[in-house]
């Protein structure tokens, strides 16, 4: 589906609907697709957003972002967030087999900062007793930061029905032992386990202390907007 109208459909949405706070772009799917290639879209949704005054986040694991790199940069309160769940190539080939490898996501964010665009990290999902491992957690903030970005917020794996069964299965495939934790894990429903969410996401935040983001680097804060805030109907 795709919207040609969206710039002055955004536009009403704002005048008539916006109640100023941050706006988040791209959680509902990634709108640097392949389609934004031929419609490009996304420079009048920026354009809309910055004639609003309303600060905003694009949510993109996609290289295409970096073409509109000069009209984020010139945006006030605009930041952009790629998604590196981990580093380690092997989980990626195996969880994540037709998206770009974390090098080439890690590469997008440095040179997202290098063009002026403030640049954070959704480290999600962290994948239970796959990659919450303490040298898995470290290498993956190390390389975040490295790359020059401003944040990084974790997110653990969610399992809501449909996704649930999908991962499972690959998961009996490729880590049979672990099939029974994550039933103890998720035994409340898509969400694991409040108190171990708790532990890998203070671990997490200990870690870009460490490196120096987060608060540490409070001149570029990039609020990530989770899933469940209000949408706009845009319709």
């Amino acid at each position: 589906m795709v919207r040609p109208d969206i710039g002055r459909r955004l536009r009403a949405e704002l005048a008539s609907r916006w109640d100023g706070e941050h706006v988040s772009v791209g959680l509902g799917g990634d709108c640097y697709q392949r389609a934004e290639e031929v419609y490009r879209l996304m420079p009048q949704v920026v354009a809309a957003l910055r004639e609003a005054g309303a600060p905003f986040t694009v949510f993109t694991k996609s290289p295409l972002v970096l073409r509109d790199a000069d009209l984020l940069a010139g945006a006030p309160g605009a930041g952009v967030v790629v998604s590196i769940a981990f580093v380690d190539e092997q989980v990626r080939r195996w969880a994540e087999p037709g998206a770009p490898s974390a090098q080439k996501r890690l590469e997008l964010v440095a040179e997202l900062g290098e063009r002026g665009v403030a640049c954070g990290v959704a480290m999600a999902p962290v994948l239970p007793l796959v990659t919450d491992s303490a040298d898995q957690l470290a290498a993956t903030v190390r390389r975040v930061a490295g790359a020059g970005a401003v944040s990084v917020e974790p997110r653990v794996l969610r399992l809501p029905r449909g996704a649930r069964e999908w991962y499972l299965a690959w998961l009996g495939e490729r880590h049979p032992r672990l099939v029974e934790r994550y039933g103890e894990l998720y035994a409340q429903g898509a969400d694991a386990e409040e108190g171990y969410v708790r532990a890998v996401t203070a671990q997490v935040l200990q870690l870009a202390a460490r490196y120096g983001l987060g608060a540490e680097r409070p001149e570029q804060p990039l609020p990530l907007a989770l899933p469940g805030h209000r949408q706009l109907p845009l319709l």
